[in-house]
C-alpha cells in the first residue's frame, strides 16, 4: 500500500511539473472567481476596488498615489483570498467544533480587518479632496447619460454583493430590474428638465 501510494505522488508530481503556464492561470482565475462567488466580503472589497480605481483619476490623485491605492487593495484582496482558503481548509479538516480551529480562524479574520482598515485610511488619506469630489459630482449631475451610468452601475454592485453572481437567471433579473430602475431614473430626470424649461419660459 506504501508503494502504490508513493507511486500515486510520483505520477501527481510529475503531472503537475508538466502542466503549462496557461494551467496555472486558469487555476488562479478559478479560484479568485469561486471567492468572488461564494464571498460576501470578497465582492464588497471587489466592488469598492472598482470604484475607487475608477473614479480616483478624476480627483486629481498622481501616479505614485495611484500606485499606492492599488498597493493597498491587492493587499486587502489577497487577505481576504488567504481567509477564505484557511476557512475551507478548516472546515475540511475538522467538522466539528475546536478551540484550535476558531482561533486559526479568528486570526486570519484579524488580519483581513488589519488590511481593510489601512486600506480605507489610506483611501481616506489620499482621495479626500472636497472640491474635486464636488465637481465630480455636479459633472455627473449635469449629464443624464452619467446619472444612467452611476446609476446603473450602483444596482449592478448592490444586487452583485446582496445575492449569488453566478447563474443566467440571477443575471435576467438583473437587467431587467435594472433596466426599469433606469427607465424611471431618466424619466424623471427628463420630466425635471422639461418643467424647469417651461418655468424659464413663462418668465
Amino acid at each position: 500500500a506504501s508503494g502504490l501510494n508513493r507511486g500515486i505522488i510520483y505520477m501527481n508530481y510529475k503531472d503537475y511539473k508538466n502542466r503549462k503556464i496557461a494551467d496555472s492561470f486558469k487555476d488562479a482565475a478559478r479560484g479568485l472567481w469561486m471567492c468572488i462567488k461564494n464571498e460576501r466580503n470578497m465582492r464588497i472589497h471587489t466592488a469598492a476596488a472598482a470604484y475607487v480605481l475608477f473614479f480616483a483619476p478624476f480627483l486629481g490623485v498622481s501616479r505614485g498615489e495611484y500606485a499606492v491605492l492599488c498597493a493597498v487593495i491587492a493587499l486587502m484582496i489577497t487577505a481576504e483570498a488567504f481567509n477564505t482558503a484557511i476557512e475551507n481548509l478548516c472546515d475540511f479538516a475538522c467538522k466539528k467544533q475546536n478551540r484550535f480551529i476558531g482561533a486559526t480562524k479568528d486570526i486570519a479574520a484579524g488580519a483581513v480587518f488589519i488590511s481593510a482598515l489601512f486600506a480605507a485610511c489610506t483611501g481616506v488619506v489620499l482621495l479626500f479632496r472636497p472640491e474635486e469630489i464636488l465637481a465630480l459630482i455636479a459633472g455627473i449631475c449635469r449629464s443624464p447619460l452619467y446619472i444612467i451610468l452611476f446609476a446603473g452601475s450602483v444596482i449592478v454592485q448592490v444586487n452583485t454583493v446582496k445575492g449569488d453572481c453566478g447563474g443566467f437567471k440571477h443575471c435576467r433579473l438583473l437587467i431587467r430590474n435594472g433596466g426599469i430602475v433606469l427607465n424611471g431614473v431618466f424619466l424623471g430626470y427628463h420630466n425635471i428638465v422639461c418643467k424647469a424649461a417651461l418655468l424659464a419660459a413663462a418668465y
